[in-house]
């Protein structure tokens, strides 16, 4: 994976593309370079910041796919023929490998469960709106914010949930978007007992990701 440093804060996202939520959160949270300093608040000056966009003889990037902001996915995205490597079979089978995962402590399986850099970029990226030339944001940019989130989500589950008996209950999707590619299920909860007898609802688990009857995490939350 290609080492990528954030140079700049991306455009704003959708809500129906969930994986650039995670970019945007991440970079907009990321503190600059160098030292900082704290000053009275009545000695701050606040100087005008100017866009680009305020330059003399700015004009807009051509953008012909601009509607697909709207629609949430670019209607041009080709057909594909990869597959997901792995993943559940169906919903209620990811919901019971995500259990038996974290009651055997198995992180690098629950890893394992989450969307691969060649899925992401053949399958994936080149359907969410944010892929269009016209942003100048590349597949690699957003996977190196989405992999950094998935990984350390994946040891925040094992840290709270991991090494308990679970009894899996079901699985709930608020949201749904199907894609030429894909179909994306979000706002998911995991319905648990553990062994008190209580019932636990999981929701760190952001975003799955359906390709042909595999089931794949997209985005943990951290």
């Amino acid at each position: 994976m290609p080492t990528i440093t954030p140079s700049r804060v991306l455009p704003r996202l959708p809500l129906a593309a969930l994986l650039v939520l995670v970019v945007a959160a991440t970079v907009a949270a990321a503190p600059a370079g160098g030292p900082t300093t704290t000053a009275a608040p009545d000695t701050v000056s606040h100087p005008h910041v100017y866009s680009v966009k305020d330059s003399p003889g700015y004009t807009p990037p051509v953008d012909p796919e601009a509607s697909s902001e709207l629609i949430g996915r670019r209607v041009s995205a080709p057909l594909v023929t990869k597959r997901f490597t792995g993943g559940a079979r169906s919903l209620n089978d990811f919901g019971r490998t995500v259990a038996r995962l974290l009651q055997y402590d198995r992180r690098d399986s629950l890893e394992r469960l989450c969307v691969r850099s060649d899925e992401f970029r053949d399958i994936l990226w080149r359907e969410f709106p944010q892929s269009r030339p016209a942003t100048g944001i590349q597949w690699a940019d957003a996977w190196f914010f989405l992999y950094t989130r998935n990984h350390k989500g994946c040891g925040l589950a094992m840290n709270d949930w991991g090494g308990q008996n679970y009894q899996f209950i079901g699985v709930t999707c608020d949201s749904t978007m199907q894609y030429k590619n894909f179909k994306m299920y979000s706002k998911l909860k995991i319905i648990v007992g553990n062994a008190n007898a209580d019932t636990v609802k999981w929701e760190w688990v952001k975003a799955i990701v359906e390709r042909k009857q595999r089931f794949k995490i997209l985005a943990l939350r951290d």
